[in-house]
């Protein structure tokens, strides 16, 4: 008995499928794509200011709402930032250590901790990468509609520009390129902070550094008023601010980002 073999015709190979970039490569780049359009956003924002030529006006709102906020603390009571100041003025060695706190504890330390976030604790990122960008969209609204000259720019006040002692390290760490002068309200020197800290806190394995991330704050509240950059309003504002963005970005962890069925997370 005889079989018959049929042949199976010979089909082509498949076409190599094309590259495709691995998924955290595609998702760092979309995470600093996020970062960039926030910071082009702050910058049209104050340069704006400057490019409608109102300046001056801006410059005199901000002196007067400043005076407005100097005189609420007066009624409170808690107008002591000049005397907090006069702590460390004259000891050199005190005045770096704040400065370097109110320069490096801010943006550098975002970055730094934004880093370290994405890299050992990716799922927890976006938490903490829209309590920022969220508690920052309130502060720029705040300095467009409230400008408040700081401290240091007030006439009468008698506060000394500690920063500027070391300019040219300053205005390496924050660029001034757009830079606004009258944005003391809120304080996002102290907000921000206080994100970093409570990530440090939550995040950090070992209790030591878990710690620090409770004393960063508590230095920096110390650091923006007696460097003249800021009133203790402005602290409490920058706290708000801060909690209002972290708990907005929570509930947005729960109610508008979702998972896939594989258990994927949505995307950022």
């Amino acid at each position: 008995m005889s079989v018959t073999v049929q042949k199976v015709p010979h089909l082509p190979q498949e076409a190599e499928a094309p590259r495709v970039a691995p998924r955290w490569y595609r998702d760092a780049l979309w995470q600093l794509f996020v970062a960039g359009c926030g910071y082009v956003v702050y910058s049209l924002s104050v340069g704006a200011v400057q490019w409608l030529g109102a300046t001056r006006t801006r410059e005199a709102a901000a002196l007067h709402n400043a005076q407005r906020l100097i005189d609420l603390e007066r009624a409170l009571q808690i107008f002591r930032e000049h005397q907090l100041q006069a702590l460390i003025i004259h000891n050199d060695a005190l005045m770096q250590i704040f400065n370097g706190i109110y320069m490096w504890a801010h943006l550098p330390l975002i970055i730094a901790i934004a880093i370290w976030l994405y890299v050992r604790h990716r799922p927890h990122f976006r938490l903490t990468r829209n309590a920022l960008l969220i508690s920052g969209a309130i502060a720029l609204f705040v300095f467009q509609v409230f400008p408040v000259a700081p401290p240091r720019l007030v006439p009468g006040l008698n506060f000394v520009d500690t920063a500027a002692k070391v300019s040219g390290v300053y205005d390496t760490v924050e660029p001034k390129v757009f830079f606004n002068p009258y944005a003391a309200v809120p304080s996002m020197h102290v907000g921000w902070v206080l994100l970093m800290g409570l990530t440090i806190w939550q995040y950090a394995g070992w209790r030591r550094i878990a710690w620090l991330g409770l004393a960063l704050p508590a230095l920096m509240v110390f650091a923006v008023v007696v460097t003249g950059n800021h009133y203790f309003l402005d602290v409490i504002t920058g706290i708000a601010a801060a909690l209002v963005g972290l708990v907005l970005a929570y509930l947005a962890e729960r109610h508008i980002y979702h998972r896939r069925p594989d258990g994927e997370p949505a995307r950022n």
